[in-house]
């Protein structure tokens, strides 16, 4: 079972170490530390994630609107297709890049909401 420490444990290891794979969004990257892809139960771990995490991605200034894909392109385009380029092709994770930064922004968000209820 994936609890909320478990997920603030590994956001703020994202936030320290940076992501160990740029090319995955935030639920994929706290799902594969907490139960690894390729196990039996990874998509249920994601699902717990992303059931604990969501509340606060739709309190982020900046949300989307789409629960898959939370972080806007930053342009016209959506969300999703901003998400695949970045994922197939560059850093999504880049801070100098409008899209990158706003990644960093919803992690930043979410370790204050989230590490705000922690004991």
């Amino acid at each position: 079972m994936v609890t909320e420490a478990s997920v603030v444990e590994q956001l703020l290891n994202v936030k320290l170490a940076g992501p160990y794979d740029v090319y995955h969004g935030i639920c994929i990257l706290v799902s594969d530390k907490v139960h690894p892809i390729g196990t039996n139960n990874f998509q249920g771990t994601f699902n717990e994630v992303k059931a604990i995490i969501l509340p606060f991605v739709k309190t982020w200034p900046h949300y989307s609107g789409c629960e898959e894909y939370p972080v806007p392109s930053g342009n016209c385009r959506s969300a999703i297709s901003v998400y695949e380029h970045y994922s197939y092709v560059y850093d999504m994770w880049k801070m100098s890049e409008p899209y990158g930064e706003l990644r960093w922004s919803l992690l930043d968000h979410l370790l204050n909401q989230l590490g705000s209820r922690q004991p």
